[in-house]
């Protein structure tokens, strides 16, 4: 799921999704063995996200540093 979809998902429904809402479990109980690979697919898909934020983050320091060094250039 997109970011900001998730983003959305969460601020809507106030839980992630394919995990039940704490009213839910409160009511259904947990079927633990089921619960925990989902917490597994979701530790999964967020250190998919910190990958992608950190390609993010890398790349925009390139640009960073390329301005910075563009800039001290036409200063110099």
């Amino acid at each position: 799921m997109d970011i900001n979809k998730l983003e959305d998902f969460v601020k809507t429904k106030h839980h992630l999704p394919e995990i039940a809402s704490e009213k839910e479990m409160i009511e259904n109980g947990i079927d633990m063995k089921d619960f925990q690979l989902k917490l597994l697919q979701k530790t999964e898909e967020m250190t998919l996200y910190i990958i992608q934020l950190n390609k993010k983050i890398e790349s925009q320091n390139q640009k960073i540093e390329l301005l910075e060094n563009k800039l001290s250039k036409n200063k110099g």
